[in-house]
């Protein structure tokens, strides 16, 4: 598993690869190659995408070969309601890969949805 800060997001994957593609519009996602299509336009903003660089685009936070857990949500997600622990728990619980997921942080929210959303 992987754990990704990128500017406005923190990104898990039960994967350890790391991104291939950054979103250099608004946003300012990091993806992957399922993410993408061929005019390298970032589908959440609309926004130009190129070669993720480390240190530049994202940092890496842990990086693993163990399966996704609720520690790894609760250590980089602040607040996690009930609900979301229950989500979370079913997802990790099961033995489906849980994929990417790409998770606002709290305190772009507003920017997010006046922005790019």
């Amino acid at each position: 598993m992987i754990t990704i800060d990128s500017p406005f997001h923190i990104t898990f994957s039960d994967t350890n690869e790391l991104p291939l593609y950054a979103c250099i519009g608004k946003c300012k996602s990091v993806l992957w190659a399922s993410d993408i299509d061929d005019q390298m336009i970032c589908n959440k903003c609309g926004g130009e995408i190129e070669n993720a660089i480390a240190k530049v685009h994202y940092r890496v936070l842990r990086k693993n070969d163990n399966r996704l857990s609720l520690n790894d949500f609760k250590n980089n997600l602040a607040n996690l309601s009930r609900d979301d622990k229950a989500l979370i728990k079913s997802k990790i619980g099961s033995e489906e890969k849980v994929g990417i997921l790409n998770i606002v942080k709290p305190e772009y929210i507003d920017k997010a949805q006046n922005e790019w959303a």
